[in-house]
């Protein structure tokens, strides 16, 4: 204890709890990007206000942030509803999110400690399982935590700002494009073939790994768009 009385323990913050706001919002994102409300569809208040044991308020304050997010539209006299998704937007979005991701794949091959390698290496392990076992919603829950680690961990914080910004537009297209079962065998392979670049800290070849995997999620989305237009 010193003179002022203090024990010499550091204070520790209080843990931050999601706020209901928060929470909403996160509740309707995850309906989106995984099909629940599908692109077209109408977001209807009063339902979803009945379904998430919540008020009206909270709805129309999540359905702003998700207007903002170009998630969610409201077109004149029609209320709000899911963004239906643009293949021209499709296409640019993930044209630099590979860019991006593929930056973050280059620095990682270098620059990542050996507990930060053990994490991703766990992390690989329980999406394979995932999709050994046929769990799509599982190895998405895992392969975006894959994602966000490496752009995360690539020490540059204006690409891992504007990746998450992009992201928040880009994320429904990903869990899309795996509904493909020969586009899901591919990024699985694409996962294991990063993986070895990765052990072997060849930055060049885990660039153009990440790159091809990116683009070539982006056209998976682009043929079923075709495909299945909405």
């Amino acid at each position: 204890m010193d003179k002022q009385g203090n024990t010499g323990k550091t204070k520790r913050r209080p843990i931050k709890r999601l706020s209901l706001h928060d929470e909403v919002v996160a509740s309707l994102r995850e309906m989106i990007v995984t099909g629940a409300l599908q692109p077209g569809d109408r977001i209807i208040e009063h339902d979803l206000s009945a379904q998430l044991g919540v008020s009206r308020t909270p709805i129309r304050e999540a359905i702003k942030t998700l207007t903002l997010d170009g998630l969610v539209e409201s077109p004149a006299h029609r209320g709000a509803m899911v963004k239906p998704l643009d293949a021209a937007e499709i296409e640019t979005l993930f044209q630099v999110i590979a860019v991006l991701e593929a930056l973050a794949a280059e620095q990682a091959a270098t620059c990542l400690s050996p507990q930060q390698t053990r994490k991703l290496e766990n992390l690989h392990s329980r999406m394979k399982k995932a999709f050994d076992q046929g769990d799509r919603s599982r190895y998405f829950e895992l392969n975006s935590e894959i994602h966000d680690f490496l752009v995360e961990h690539s020490g540059n914080p204006i690409l891992r700002d504007t990746h998450e910004r992009l992201m928040l537009r880009a994320r429904r297209g990903r869990y899309l494009a795996i509904l493909s079962g020969t586009r899901w065998a591919e990024a699985m392979q694409q996962h294991e073939d990063l993986m070895i670049a990765l052990r072997q800290g060849d930055s060049e070849l885990a660039a153009r790994i990440w790159r091809a995997h990116l683009q070539m999620t982006g056209e998976a989305l682009l043929q079923s768009l075709k495909e299945s237009p909405t």
